[in-house]
């Protein structure tokens, strides 16, 4: 760290005290009469309503994103720390009916005009006489899983403090 930054200058720190002209990056809002260049640097990017307060930027919970102005604009806060998955966010798959076949257990005669379609009694199953298909009703059932609960969307992290400094050289336009 310079001996004197410049005044909006942002830093991790790996210590949890904040130093002298430095804030916390905690979205606090700070009087514009107390911080007139900081705000001259920062306006309501970050908050406040630019009368008699503006806001630091709160990086508590957040991924630091450089910025490129064509694409990502200078403040832009987005993402979320849990996210639920819809149906059209899953890749496609299908889900296989498990059954299981049982032998029969009851005894009947063959009904008039119906031969028996195995070769045992035992399994009563009938098909029309004359004829070898049998249609064949499939009970089964292929229900959703899961419960529809948010689920982690954070990338690994390592925790330490951001400060921004209060006061400091003003830094010089290009």
């Amino acid at each position: 760290m310079p001996l004197e930054p410049f005044v909006g200058q942002i830093m991790p720190a790996g210590f949890g005290i904040v130093p002298r002209n430095w804030a916390p990056c905690d979205g606090r809002l700070l009087p514009v009469q107390n911080y007139q260049a900081l705000f001259s640097l920062l306006g309501v990017t970050y908050g406040g309503n630019g009368v008699a307060t503006f806001a630091l930027p709160d990086l508590r919970g957040r991924a630091v994103l450089g910025c490129n102005l064509s694409t990502v604009a200078w403040g832009l806060v987005s993402g979320t720390e849990t996210v639920t998955l819809t149906v059209d966010q899953l890749p496609r798959h299908n889900h296989m009916i498990q059954a299981t076949t049982r032998s029969g257990t009851g005894r009947a005669a063959p009904p008039t005009n119906k031969i028996f379609a195995t070769t045992t009694a035992e399994e009563s199953i009938f098909a029309p006489a004359g004829s070898n298909e049998v249609p064949l009703v499939v009970g089964g059932n292929v229900g959703y899983d899961g419960g529809s609960l948010p689920h982690n969307n954070m990338q690994p992290y390592l925790v330490v403090n951001y400060l921004i400094a209060l006061n400091g050289i003003f830094p010089p336009r290009p």
